[in-house]
């Protein structure tokens, strides 16, 4: 059986990671495809943009009174932009308009920049940048090498909106799959814990079964064996093992119906006003009849302890709470409850403080899921099968109210209830 397990455990495990690599893989991909759809989007873009610059020069380079004005500007090797002497000349105009309507003509719809400079220093005066684009002048009246640049401040914005949807759809479809396999994962987490949970139930219930029917096997064969030659006393103790044994099987048998039902529908149940603390005092009564060592105190502060729900259901919420107190005690168990009001005396609060072994952070979390039992390691000292505060949470909640731990290790814990007060007379 151990075998199996563990072979199941390496294929789940072989899963996971094959799915881990195989979205890693397609998220990946992803990525590189959108980085390749960039680069071809800029690569486009550029083929584009050169196209339009040598289409303008060319038509800048037939009008020789253009070619005059802008090349004065870099004449006897005066460094600078012809735009700083010429912008507002006819001939800058003329040309702003050619570059206007070619552009235009190629869809390069967006902000742009233009200027003419010696070719010789094109390096020091233009930047190196991936948004600007030049082009020598070519024309007979040219003598030191004019040089047209054209520049797109806002071309990345351009390229990215022109891949936009490519873009999105990329980005949405890697944030879909990481959150999906995050969910699915975390399911995987929950459904392997409630199968580990679950599993350990059956283990325990059958351990839990197991010995009080051996035991009352074993009564009944000795009362079968020779039961002329038994006296009235081995006839007791028999029959009162018999007993004993098959109240644990019935009392067993009741807690797992119990949490068999989903949900008691309290709307189709006889509501009443319940004192708690009439039902404390009872509770202390009880408990104290059956182990008369223990320590029970009760400090009443609230004024207001009438709360709305069923005795019995409340009843026994308490009793699950106090029992495990005791069960979970190395010491001589201490046993204290005390109430209060919220300053609205709309909520009775109900502290069960115990001197117990306590439980772990780690655990707290889980302590209110069903079949959920601290792990002792293979000991069955204390009996159970992690149903109780699971059933005092759904009495609890049902009833509109709360239920929250406070615990250390060593040190016991505080168990916190809080249930909306009842005004019924």
């Amino acid at each position: 059986m151990a075998t199996f397990d563990i072979v199941k455990v390496k294929q789940s495990y072989w899963l996971i990671g094959t799915i881990s690599v195989l979205l890693i893989s397609l998220l990946v991909n992803q990525i590189v495809y959108v980085y390749n759809a960039a680069l071809e989007q800029e690569a486009h873009f550029n083929d584009k943009a050169n196209i339009a610059l040598a289409s303008i020069v060319d038509k800048v380079s037939e009008n020789n009174q253009v070619c005059r004005t802008m090349n004065s500007c870099i004449k006897g090797g005066k460094v600078g932009f012809c735009s700083r002497s010429f912008k507002t000349k006819k001939e800058w105009h003329f040309v702003d308009s050619i570059v206007s309507r070619t552009l235009a003509k190629s869809n390069l719809d967006l902000n742009y920049n233009f200027d003419f400079c010696s070719s010789d220093l094109m390096a020091t005066l233009i930047p190196d940048n991936k948004a600007t684009y030049s082009k020598h002048v070519d024309n007979p009246l040219q003598q030191s090498g004019l040089v047209m640049y054209l520049e797109f401040p806002s071309k990345s914005n351009y390229v990215m909106k022109q891949m936009g949807p490519a873009f999105i759809s990329s980005v949405l479809i890697i944030l879909l799959l990481t959150i999906v396999f995050v969910i699915v994962y975390r399911f995987y987490l929950r459904e392997k814990r409630n199968v580990e949970r679950t599993r350990e139930f059956l283990n325990t219930m059958t351990h839990e079964f197991k010995t009080p029917l051996a035991n009352i096997s074993f009564a009944n064969n000795m009362l079968a064996r020779n039961p002329t030659q038994l006296d009235s006393e081995k006839i007791q103790k028999y029959t009162e093992i018999i007993r004993s044994e098959n109240d644990k099987i019935v009392k067993n048998s009741e807690d797992i119906l119990e949490m068999a039902m989903q949900k008691y529908d309290l709307d189709k149940i006889e509501m009443e006003a319940i004192n708690v603390h009439e039902l404390l005092g009872d509770l202390k009564t009880t408990f104290l009849s059956t182990n008369p060592n223990i320590s029970f105190n009760l400090n009443f502060g609230a004024k207001q302890s009438l709360v709305y729900g069923k005795t019995s259901f409340l009843s026994n919420a308490l009793s699950n709470i106090i029992d495990n107190a005791i069960k979970y005690s190395k010491l001589v168990p201490e046993i204290n409850i005390s109430t209060s009001n919220d300053t609205d005396d709309k909520l009775l609060t109900i502290a069960i403080e115990d001197n117990g072994i306590g439980i772990s952070k780690q655990n707290q979390k889980s302590v209110f899921d069903k079949f959920y039992r601290v792990s002792t390691g293979d000991q069955h000292d204390v009996k159970g099968f992690g149903l109780g505060l699971a059933y005092v949470k759904q009495i609890i909640e049902q009833m509109k109210g709360s239920i929250s731990l406070k615990s250390d290790v060593g040190k016991g814990s505080v168990f916190v209830l809080k249930l909306p007060v009842s005004y019924a007379s």
